[in-house]
C-alpha cells in the first residue's frame, strides 16, 4: 500500500508511458505511425534520422506498448498498437491550441 504522497503502481506506470511519448522523436514516429503502418526505412526517410536511432526510438515505444510489429515479407512494419494513442496526441494537440502554450508555462 502506498503512503500520503506516494504514487501508486498505475500513476507509476502512465508517467513512464508518457515519458516514453514525450521524446521529440519518438513522438514524430508515433505522429507518423498514427497515419498508418511503416517500415524502418520509411521512418528514416521521413525523420530524416539515422537507421540505430530510429531503431533504439522503436524499441522504447515498444517496451511501453506503443507500438507493435507484424512481420510483411522481408519488413518489419511498425504501427501504433491502440487507437487511444492517437486520440491522446488529438488531445495533446488540442490542449496546447486551446490554452496558447508555449514551453516553461507562459501564454
Amino acid at each position: 500500500m502506498e503512503g500520503p504522497g506516494q504514487m501508486t503502481e498505475i500513476e507509476q506506470k502512465m508517467c513512464e508511458l508518457l515519458k516514453a511519448m514525450a521524446d521529440s522523436a519518438r513522438f514524430r514516429i508515433l505522429q507518423y505511425l498514427s497515419e498508418k503502418p511503416r517500415n524502418v526505412s520509411e521512418i528514416v526517410r521521413t525523420l530524416s534520422r539515422q537507421q540505430s536511432l530510429v531503431s533504439h526510438h522503436l524499441k522504447v515505444l515498444r517496451s511501453n506498448g506503443l507500438v507493435e510489429t507484424v512481420r510483411n515479407g522481408p519488413f518489419v512494419q511498425y504501427s501504433v498498437s491502440k487507437p487511444e494513442i492517437g486520440r491522446i496526441m488529438l488531445l495533446a494537440r488540442k490542449i496546447v491550441e486551446e490554452n496558447n502554450f508555449s514551453p516553461g508555462g507562459e501564454k
